[in-house]
């Protein structure tokens, strides 16, 4: 036990760790093997009580029991296809992925030169997304928009220079999608980030039968432009979803500067409450994804990150490695016998 948590702490914790992140939680890190940004965002009854899922035990047995599914559905390539397929009508408008030097069409046309067609293409689409295909939590994306003669590098005015310079580091494996164009409902409460739901689900290895283990509300803010990613606490703002009604909570923050969770009833920026607003046909977009997970080709966890767009709800992309914190920083995730009964199976203890 004391040599797994010993590994735990040099391969996971200690890269956690910020300078303002309190020494107390360093230590209570390694003892728990829970992350100490992660332990300070929980909510103060879920700690004190210490009925929380512990993040090294988690990912161990996400390792072991996600394994097959991981292989068939990690990258992000594997989602468009797989969506495209058993779902159509929410999958992300991806239309290009990088092998090489060449950038390959999903349909339609022949594949075009890279690195220097980036320029032509941002032209053509207006807008262009480019993400690592291997990569979860934002890390790596970065948004290319065209607008009045000019190019914009996450919402910043720049040249093709800085393009250039920025294009170097793609590498094979990158998909390349248009900027997906979101609701109101969801713009209102900080438009310059795509905000999605997380929506974890566990598909039983019994019969296929899906349970909703939380859904979570993540809103961006200026410093995670171009998206909406929590990044354990550190990056933009997120609220629990009650399962039931679509209501939404009390958004929640790590504060780096203190070393502190912070709690909000509105956006820090924009000054709009998202405290007690409820999702717009919440039992559709539960539907949609229910069905989605009861399709996957191998039983196990996934967390959906669905977007509210103009024409319903769609899957910006599937984890299948998700992390829990942002969950458990804003809502429970053992608080029903379906729940726990899911988490027993997987082998996840509940202390």
């Amino acid at each position: 036990m004391w040599l797994e948590r010993y590994k735990y702490y040099n391969d996971i914790v200690k890269r956690s760790f910020g300078e303002s992140t309190h020494f107390k939680w360093k230590l209570r890190s390694l003892v728990t093997g829970h992350s100490a940004a992660r332990l300070s965002i929980l909510p103060e009854p879920l700690l004190k009580s210490g009925k929380y899922v512990r993040e090294a035990r988690y990912k161990r047995k996400l390792a072991q029991r996600n394994k097959q599914l991981h292989h068939a559905l990690f990258h992000k390539l594997s989602h468009k296809l797989w969506l495209d397929r058993v779902m159509p009508e929410v999958s992300p408008p991806v239309y290009y992925y990088v092998a090489g030097s060449i950038i390959v069409p999903l349909e339609g046309t022949p594949a075009a030169a890279c690195p220097q067609a980036y320029l032509e293409l941002v032209k053509k689409h207006g807008s262009l997304f480019i993400k690592p295909g291997n990569l979860i939590g934002g890390a790596g994306a970065f948004l290319l928009e065209w607008r009045n003669d000019a190019l914009f590098i996450d919402g910043i005015k720049s040249n093709s220079e800085e393009l250039k310079k920025l294009c170097g580091g793609i590498g094979t494996g990158y998909v390349i999608s248009e900027k997906i164009a979101q609701g109101e409902w969801s713009a209102q409460f900080f438009s310059e980030t795509l905000n999605t739901i997380r929506i974890t689900t566990g598909t039983s290895a019994h019969g296929h039968k899906v349970c909703f283990i939380a859904a979570t509300f993540k809103i961006g803010a200026s410093e995670t432009i171009p998206t909406d990613n929590f990044k354990g606490g550190r990056g933009g703002w997120a609220c629990g979803v009650d399962l039931e009604t679509g209501e939404l909570g009390r958004l929640v923050h790590y504060d780096d500067a203190i070393g502190a969770r912070v709690e909000s009833d509105q956006h820090p920026e924009t000054g709009v409450r998202v405290t007690g607003e409820t999702i717009p046909d919440w039992s559709s977009v539960k539907e949609t994804v229910s069905r989605l997970a009861s399709l996957l080709p191998h039983p196990g966890i996934v967390g959906w990150d669905i977007a509210l767009t103009p024409n319903g709800p769609m899957v910006v992309e599937l984890n299948t490695s998700p992390h829990i914190d942002i969950h458990q920083a804003t809502t429970p995730i053992a608080d029903t016998e379906d729940k726990r009964a899911y988490l027993r199976e997987f082998g996840v203890p509940l202390d």
